[in-house]
């Protein structure tokens, strides 16, 4: 059985009937209108309606009736999708908890989170032996990402000491 894929991020709310205002993280938003259910802090919902609104999407749930309910929820959006992948792509919700290897093949840590917003962000949680309270962020860019393998569950990194240095 497939996995739910997270599928937005919740930004906020829109009006006081309590629809939420989500920033969309797949490539195509006809994927929103054919939802039944979601998926916030493990808790499923009804979808009651979709819709555009600039680059987000305003989702309508069910059980959330009013705009004090909707701002109890925050987070990320989850659902069973049907979307098919070609051949190297990934979801990137897959990218969590992959190791993180440097250019050398030294361990330093896992991909804690992402973001999308502006340019996407990965968040990398260091090993201890690094000392550091902060997760390390790397540009989701070909300059620094070498390759991600899925099935090893491993990213690897190209030359990155200008960002660790940065991030210190």
């Amino acid at each position: 059985m497939p996995e739910p894929r997270v599928i937005a991020n919740i930004c906020g709310c829109h009006g006081i009937k309590g629809e939420l205002k989500l920033y969309p993280l797949m490539d195509s938003i006809e994927e929103f209108y054919g939802l039944q259910t979601v998926l916030i802090q493990d808790k499923e919902y009804k979808v009651d309606s979709v819709r555009p609104n600039k680059q987000f999407i305003l989702m309508k749930l069910k059980e959330i009736t009013n705009r004090n309910m909707a701002e109890e929820l925050d987070g990320y959006v989850s659902a069973l999708i049907n979307e098919e992948l070609e051949e190297g792509e990934f979801f990137m919700q897959d990218l969590i908890n992959l190791k993180v290897l440097d250019s050398e093949g030294k361990e330093l840590g896992k991909v804690n989170n992402f973001t999308e917003t502006g340019q996407t962000l990965i968040f990398i949680k260091l090993n201890k032996e690094f000392n550091k309270k902060n997760d390390l962020l790397i540009p989701f860019v070909e300059r620094y990402i070498n390759k991600i393998d899925i099935k090893e569950k491993c990213l690897y990194l190209n030359e990155i000491s200008e960002l660790i240095e940065l991030n210190k």
